[in-house]
């Protein structure tokens, strides 16, 4: 939502809203790589097995509730022991049951399932790796074909996989596009240039980005946020039935507690 009227946002303000508050615990991570918080506990999403579209009420989800207007996200707290990114996102589709040893195209519980929202427009939709069992420290290279913003055949540019940095669990390697393309509407297969040496188990998250901040290293790290005073005056839509959660990168290796409270309103 590009433009509004101020005064109607401090209205809204006051109304009734919607608080979604959120807590992980800390998560091993790496340094500068991307994980997902999907199933970090308390209350952590499944491994999925088939390919499946996600909602608001899909286990791991944030689980707000869906209103008959469109909701923004106004405010945001955040408490996290460490510093870095985080990344707020709608997990759209996510599938498992790919093997790190498989070298080669591999087509289980593939292609992906419809995308569940937004189908207006495919532009933005990121696709990424997700590890759910570790994989081997042999490094290969994935790519893989997919449906681009236009429903074309593309393909993935190839990225590192495996090694001693690429295969954790909860890791999120991000498929890099084909030229041009700006994003995805469905995946193929998963192709493998070798086998990582251990089988583990990893699949395909589609998800689309819908805002990300940064938690400073100030000690005590705390960010607390205004989308009118913080954001030049642009409020994120939240579409009924997304599927909220959190993708981080921090500096240390280690997330720290993550604690969160998300506050919606209606205009």
């Amino acid at each position: 939502m590009s433009e509004y009227n101020y005064a109607r946002y401090l209205q809204e303000l006051g109304a009734p809203y919607q608080r979604v508050q959120d807590t992980k615990v800390s998560l091993v991570t790496l340094a500068g790589r991307t994980f997902s918080s999907w199933m970090t506990a308390p209350q952590g999403g499944l491994i999925p097995s088939t390919s499946i579209a996600c909602t608001n009420a899909t286990i791991g989800a944030m689980g707000q509730q869906n209103t008959n207007t469109t909701q923004y996200l106004a405010q945001v707290g955040v408490n996290m022991a460490q510093y870095g990114y985080v990344m707020l996102v709608d997990r759209l589709v996510h599938h498992g049951g790919l093997s790190g040893i498989v070298a080669g195209s591999q087509a289980t519980n593939l292609p992906t399932a419809t995308i569940p929202r937004g189908t207006g427009s495919y532009t933005g939709i990121m696709a990424a790796i997700e590890i759910y069992g570790a994989i081997g420290t042999t490094t290969s290279l994935v790519s893989g074909s997919y449906l681009n913003q236009n429903g074309s055949v593309s393909t993935f540019k190839a990225t590192t996989i495996g090694t001693g940095v690429f295969n954790k669990v909860g890791q999120m390697i991000i498929l890099p596009l084909y030229d041009g393309d700006t994003g995805v509407q469905q995946v193929n297969n998963i192709a493998l240039s070798v086998s990582t040496a251990t089988a583990g188990n990893f699949g395909v998250t589609l998800f689309r980005p819908l805002m990300t901040w940064a938690i400073p290293n100030i000690g005590g790290q705390q960010l607390v946020f205004d989308a009118i005073t913080s954001n030049a005056m642009q409020l994120t839509a939240i579409e009924n039935g997304a599927c909220l959660h959190y993708i981080w990168m921090t500096g240390p290796a280690l997330t720290g507690v993550y604690q969160s409270a998300l506050r919606f309103i209606e205009m």
